[in-house]
This record gives structure tokens, C-alpha cells and sequence, in this order.
């Protein structure tokens, strides 16, 4: 099933084009390599399920939903259709002048960039303008045409987070907790008693290591792995104060190696041993 159309205007100070849009969900054989080489730009969205890339002679990799990939023209990448349970998104455009000059730049010589999009924010415009065009109601044009413009802005003020990869992230809002922090302490919190990676937590919010790494740092003003242990250890002085709990009880109901690892953790954050800080607060407030 195919939803899109074509559409072919040009903005004289940018010099763009977008040429077709389409929402699909793909049919047909499974258990082939689709290869593709388009004379223009293509950016692409998986919106659900994963499938296997490559690109040229490179290693082929696995491709979760929640990210976007931009190719120059004529860049040839391949796509492996191992399940129809797939949903993705894509428009071709072209580009000139300035514009294009920024797009060259931000792709670099390997014609192609990963853009981690944990909040839909490109996703869903490319399914709005595929709409747009299917259902061509009245000013569909235009419209689409604004979210495209406003699309190719929000690519070039993306966050560089790795080699190859940005990040395109809601704008945080004064007083308000951020989507992406409040799912990874979320998931600390809920998965506190086993061993957490921060690889687990990019899993979590189908982002890489670095763009986690980068995102959660801007955004909470720690780094994923001091939030875990952070959680852990005011965990565990609940468990220690109000529940009694043994250090090595504590050990082992936060997911630690041994009990030795988890006195060093809390001594490193706390300053003191958990033994002397139960002593000290119990000494003090008298219980």
C-alpha cells in the first residue's frame, strides 16, 4: 500500500524541489536485497519495524524504527525485506545553490547521514506530506510544501553526535521534564533491581550510545551512566534506612556483582560506606 503523489514547486530563495512523498507499507517477496540509487535526494523514516542496510560494499547493519536516513543523489544503499511487518515514509527533492552547499557539507564524502529522531519530529512531517498529496484537498500544495521547507531547516539544525549521525530532538520547555529523560529514569527505575547498560537505555528510546549520550546530557545534566547509578544508590539508602536491608542484601536486590562493587559505588557517591552513613543518620535523627 502506497500513500503519496508528486508535487513539483520551486522557492526562488532556496531553491527547492520536492518532487514525491509517499507512505508505504511494503508487500510482496520477502527474502531479497531491494537496491537503490536515486539520481536525487531521498530522506527516508522508519516508522515501524527493522530491517537489515547497506550501503555500497559496507557491512550490512541492522535499522530500528525511530530514525531518518538523508542520501545524496546518486548514492546507491541496499535494503533487506526480510518481514512486510515494516512501515516507513520517504520523499525525493532537490536542492540548489546555497541550500545545497549546506546539505553537501552536513552529508560529507560518504554521500549519506543518520539522523536519530527519538520524538517523530521528522517522521512525522514526511507522513503529513505524503497525506497532503494523497488526499490533494484544497491549498494541499502549499501546504506541503511549508512542512518540507520547515523539514530540510530542522535537518541543518540537527546536533552533530557522532560520525555520520545527528540528533533532531523537541525543544526542551522551561518547568517542564523533558520526554526523553523521564524514559530513561523511567526505565531505571522500573528494571533497578538487574544490571542496566546504557546500551539497554538507547535501546530503550531507539537511539544510539553517543546521540543517548549527547541528548541526555543536554537535556538532564548528567550523563546516562551517573543517572543509573544515582537511582541505584538513593534506592538503595530507602532500603537501608527504612527497610533494614543488609549491604549485601542491598548487593543483591540492585542488580550488583558482589558487595564489594556495590560499598565502592556508594562510598564513590555518597563520601561514606553504606554501613557508616546508616550509622551516621540513624545517630543523628535518633531511630
Amino acid at each position: 500500500m502506497n500513500v503519496g503523489g508528486q508535487i513539483g514547486r520551486s522557492d526562488r530563495v532556496t531553491r527547492v524541489q520536492l518532487l514525491v512523498a509517499s507512505t508505504c507499507v511494503p508487500t510482496g517477496p520477502t527474502g531479497q536485497w531491494l537496491h537503490w540509487q536515486q539520481p536525487h535526494w531521498v530522506l527516508d523514516a522508519m516508522h515501524h519495524g527493522q530491517q537489515r542496510q547497506a550501503f555500497g560494499k559496507q557491512r550490512p547493519f541492522l535499522r530500528p524504527s525511530g530514525n531518518s536516513y538523508l542520501y545524496a543523489p546518486g548514492v546507491p544503499y541496499a535494503e533487506w525485506r526480510e518481514t512486510n511487518n515494516l512501515e516507513s515514509s520517504f520523499i525525493i527533492f532537490t536542492l540548489a545553490g546555497r541550500v545545497e552547499e549546506d546539505y553537501r557539507r552536513l552529508v560529507g564524502r560518504a554521500g549519506y547521514h543518520q539522523i536519530q529522531d527519538p520524538d517523530g519530529m521528522l517522521g512525522g512531517r514526511l507522513r503529513e506530506i505524503s497525506q497532503l498529496l494523497f488526499e490533494r484537498r484544497s491549498g494541499f500544495h502549499l501546504r506541503a510544501h511549508g512542512i518540507f521547507l520547515d523539514l530540510l531547516g530542522l535537518i541543518l539544525g540537527s546536533q552533530q553526535v557522532g560520525t555520520g549521525e545527528r540528533l533532531v530532538t523537541k525543544p526542551d520547555h522551561p518547568g517542564s521534564s523533558s520526554r526523553l529523560s523521564h524514559r530513561v529514569e523511567s526505565y531505571i527505575r522500573q528494571h533497578i533491581g538487574e544490571t542496566i547498560r546504557v546500551s539497554d537505555l538507547a535501546r530503550h528510546v531507539s537511539l544510539s550510545r553517543s546521540a543517548l549520550a549527547h541528548a541526555y546530557r543536554r537535556q538532564a545534566g548528567e550523563t546516562p551512566r551517573r543517572a543509573i547509578t544515582r537511582l541505584k544508590i538513593e534506592t538503595a539508602k530507602r532500603l537501608l534506612l527504612q527497610d533494614g536491608l543488609s549491604t549485601k542484601q542491598c548487593a543483591q536486590r540492585l542488580g550488583f556483582a558482589t558487595q564489594f562493587h556495590f560499598s565502592r559505588v556508594f562510598k564513590r557517591t555518597e563520601g561514606t560506606s553504606p554501613t557508616h552513613y546508616v550509622a551516621l543518620l540513624r545517630r543523628h535523627k535518633r531511630i
